[in-house]
């Protein structure tokens, strides 16, 4: 089953960042078919170094040309290789620590990347061994997240703390008023490095 195929294959974490000079330093609020460009998500303005932070983060990548613009060849595509579960001491267990939320259809609603075909988007996963996830697998790790969850009962002026080691994180849609505004506060705690799973705590 999905459990036992995430256990024993782990999962394959796919990126493709943009080379903002490529797309004139437009991004998708600006309508264009971009996630991120590779010179703002690691914060560099070269491709060595960009690599260089990568590799630095344990990251495999390549150079590639662009779907969306062939004429641009510092496409880069990043891919981590990892178990999909951690062993989280708070609860003395294995527990799932991976989501499709890196999955291409995280865009099928992202303004000017919803268009572009699956395959050409940019975050791509599988398991593993590259072995692509059948759409009832996708269905039912979806379910398992929606089923599980905790829904928070928002109320005006609520902050929420809680710990991404043990739950994961998401939302529901909504809708907003043309009066109305989002924002997003955030705070992140410090880094730990990952262990994987332990033997006999599954």
């Amino acid at each position: 089953d999905l459990g036992r195929k995430l256990r024993d294959k782990g999962v394959c974490y796919i990126r493709c960042l943009t080379d903002r000079e490529a797309y004139e330093g437009k991004g998708w609020l600006q309508g264009a078919s971009v996630y991120n460009h590779w010179q703002l998500s690691f914060g560099v303005d070269t491709p060595q170094e960009a690599e260089a932070v990568a590799r630095e983060c344990g990251l495999d990548v390549e150079w590639c040309e662009d779907p969306l613009k062939p004429d641009s060849k510092r496409y880069m595509k990043t891919k981590l290789t990892i178990s999909a579960f951690e062993f989280c001491p708070s609860v003395g267990r294995n527990v799932l620590y991976s989501s499709i939320a890196d999955h291409n259809m995280w865009f099928d609603t992202w303004k000017g990347v919803h268009d572009v075909p699956p395959a050409k988007r940019p975050l791509q996963m599988t398991f593993g061994d590259g072995t692509p996830f059948t759409l009832e697998e996708l269905q039912q790790w979806v379910s398992l997240y929606d089923e599980g969850g905790i829904r928070v009962q928002w109320q005006t002026g609520d902050i929420v703390a809680f710990c991404n080691y043990r739950y994961a994180h998401g939302r529901p849609a909504f809708t907003l008023h043309k009066w109305e505004e989002r924002q997003i506060g955030v705070v992140l705690g410090e880094k730990f490095q990952r262990q994987g799973t332990v033997e006999q705590k599954w």
